[in-house]
């Protein structure tokens, strides 16, 4: 996983069950094409079944970029910020 969720803002200030669960979790980006659907793959902790595919509403804007520190996302509903998470190599 190459980021964390670092912050989330729903535009209506009510966190839902599924912000509280992805909060502070680890993260790949699937898809954040502007315009569209965008999806997440978040490690939610879940023993059994890996990390969970996370749909977020459509994408109205990205700041940054895969590979980027940090990227910002606002979608329909939301804003997110991901922080690039250190390096595994050289440990």
């Amino acid at each position: 996983m190459d980021y964390r969720i670092t912050e989330i803002r729903p535009k209506d200030g009510i966190i839902k069950d599924v912000h509280k669960t992805i909060l502070n979790r680890p993260c790949e980006i699937l898809a954040l094409e502007e315009g569209n659907r965008g999806w997440l793959l978040v490690d939610v902790g879940d023993i059994d079944f890996g990390p969970h595919r996370i749909s977020i509403s459509t994408v109205i804007q990205v700041t940054g970029q895969d590979g980027d520190s940090g990227i910002k996302i606002e979608t329909e509903n939301t804003f997110y910020c991901l922080k690039r998470m250190p390096s595994k190599e050289g440990m």
